[in-house]
């Protein structure tokens, strides 16, 4: 509990923000978790929305496979976690 409210202070006040989102079969379910799951998960939108308000999409990294080279976010990767409702 204590975790998941310390995550907004965490993201924003990091320099460096990296989603890492491999597609990856989730080890109870028989589903992938990938970018697009990572995506659907409000805590992982709010820590999105905490970074980039403070500090803009600078410094955020996308981590999505094992032969995949680590780059910048494009600039409107995060609008779609302010989509709530």
């Amino acid at each position: 509990n204590l975790a998941i409210r310390s995550l907004a202070a965490y993201a924003s006040s990091a320099t460096y923000f990296v989603i890492v989102a491999p597609d990856t079969p989730h080890a109870d379910l028989d589903d992938t978790c990938d970018l697009d799951t990572y995506q659907r998960r409000m805590w992982c939108r709010a820590e999105q929305v905490c970074h980039s308000m403070r500090n803009g999409t600078e410094g955020m990294y996308l981590a999505v496979g094992k032969n995949i080279a680590v780059e910048p976010v494009r600039r409107d990767f995060f609008a779609e976690s302010l989509h709530v409702f």
